[in-house]
C-alpha cells in the first residue's frame, strides 16, 4: 500500500507543471532543473525509507552511508560521460591516446567496482542482508517509475506539440 502512495506522489509530482523562464520557454529535455532534481531525490530518499522501514539507528548509520557512495557514483557517472565523449571523437584519437583511454576507463570502471564492493560490505554491516537485497529492488523500482512517468510526459509533449503545429498551419 505504501508503494502505491508513493507512485501516486510521483505522477502528481511529475505532472506538476515545471516554472518557466522569463521568455516562456522550459528547461531543454533531457537535463532536469536543479530544483527539480533536488525534489526527485527527496522522493527517493522517502520512497526507500518507507520500504526499508528502518529504525532510527538505522537510518543514522544507512543515509550518510548511501549519500556518500550516491556522490562516488555521481562522480563515476560524470567521468563515464567524459570518456564516451572522447569515444565519439575516436577519428581524431592516435593510437596512443587510444590506449591511454583504454588504460583510464579500465581504471574507472575498476574504482566503480571497488567502491560498490566496500558499499555493499559497508551495508552489511548496519542493515540486515534482506534490506540490502530490499535497496536494490527499492532502487530499480523508483528508477523504473520515474522513467515511466518521464516517458508518458513526453509523449504528452510531444502530442501536444503536434497538435498545436496542426493548429497554426
Amino acid at each position: 500500500m505504501k508503494a502505491h502512495i508513493y507512485i501516486i506522489t510521483i505522477i502528481a509530482f511529475l505532472l506538476v507543471p515545471t516554472t518557466l523562464k522569463a521568455q516562456g520557454h522550459p528547461p531543454p529535455l533531457g537535463k532536469p532543473s536543479k530544483e527539480r532534481m533536488e525534489k526527485i531525490k527527496a522522493l527517493k530518499v522517502q520512497y526507500i525509507t518507507d520500504i526499508l522501514d528502518l529504525s532510527v539507528k538505522e537510518a543514522q548509520q544507512f543515509w550518510p552511508l548511501y549519500n556518500e557512495y550516491e556522490d562516488k557514483l555521481n562522480d563515476y557517472r560524470k567521468k563515464e560521460h567524459d570518456f564516451f565523449q572522447k569515444i565519439k571523437e575516436i577519428d581524431n584519437l592516435n593510437e596512443q591516446e587510444a590506449k591511454q583511454l583504454l588504460i583510464n576507463i579500465e581504471k574507472l570502471e575498476k574504482e566503480n567496482y571497488e567502491n560498490r564492493k566496500e558499499y555493499y560490505e559497508a551495508l552489511q554491516k548496519i542493515l540486515p542482508a534482506k534490506k540490502v537485497v530490499l535497496l536494490k529492488k527499492a532502487e530499480i523500482d523508483f528508477n523504473r517509475k520515474l522513467l515511466k512517468q518521464f516517458k508518458k510526459r513526453h509523449k504528452e509533449k510531444m502530442k501536444n506539440r503536434a497538435r498545436n503545429e496542426r493548429v497554426r498551419n
